[in-house]
């Protein structure tokens, strides 16, 4: 149920698809690359993998001499994919302070997924939610305007780019054939994206008509950033339930 693009782009590109991981910055909120340097990184390593109690494979990224000119200060990164069923999908992530200075991070689980048809989806548990519309023109303070969620059902009609500030933990997405809900801990906030048509056609990676064909819902930290004391640890993680068809 996750969608990849046809046009995906190798490494070193951003994936456009799965679950891209955005840290320790979301979007353009820092001084850092956009959605940081953890989903572009060559310097992953496979920590360790196993099928009991459930197939899980954990993933370390570690600060060096390049990670410090974007981000200086020493971390370590681990990033767990478990399969606990097979309607069932967890994805979590710990971030490590291994210097003797705090330091903030904006994070996001930016993952894509898969409908038929862009107008067919609808996301439940978002009415009432702040959020900060970037796809709206800039506020006369020159920052995104933020409205309250007035639909008891988010649908996508062009282009979305929305984040829920202090989102609940309980999300269900719905396409027309599939319900799939959503339970993030650690996470405060979520994100709804698609790129609408009008400017899918200046994507590169993004085939042709396929900006149809995902809606990303977003587990994320970005209002608010994560202070991270030394030698403090901190964690989240989402689990994809898919249920019974419609």
């Amino acid at each position: 149920r996750l969608f990849v693009s046809s046009a995906a782009k190798p490494p070193p590109a951003a994936l456009r698809g799965g679950t891209p991981l955005c840290w320790p910055q979301f979007a353009s909120k820092g001084a850092g690359p956009k959605h940081g340097f953890a989903r572009t990184s060559s310097k992953w390593k496979v920590l360790g993998s196993s099928i009991e109690p459930a197939p899980t494979v954990t993933f370390e990224l570690c600060d060096d001499d390049d990670t410090q000119a974007a981000f200086p200060s020493k971390f370590r990164v681990l990033y767990h994919i478990t399969l606990p069923s097979d309607s069932e999908l967890t994805i979590a992530m710990q971030v490590m302070n291994k210097g003797e200075e705090p330091f903030e991070f904006t994070t996001a689980l930016h993952t894509y997924f898969r409908v038929p048809s862009i107008g067919a989806v609808s996301i439940d548990g978002l009415n009432g939610i702040t959020y900060e519309d970037s796809a709206a023109p800039l506020d006369a303070d020159g920052k995104p305007p933020r409205v309250v969620e007035s639909s008891e059902q988010v649908r996508i009609a062009g282009e979305v780019d929305r984040v829920y500030l202090g989102a609940p933990d309980r999300l269900t997405l719905q396409d027309g054939t599939d319900t799939i809900h959503l339970l993030s801990q650690g996470f405060k906030d979520a994100v709804v994206w698609n790129i609408g048509a009008e400017k899918a056609t200046a994507m590169d990676d993004l085939g042709a008509g396929e900006w149809e064909n995902y809606v990303c819902i977003e587990s994320a930290v970005v209002d608010k950033p994560v202070k991270l004391q030394a030698h403090g640890s901190w964690m989240g993680g989402v689990t994809y339930t898919l249920a019974s068809p419609q």
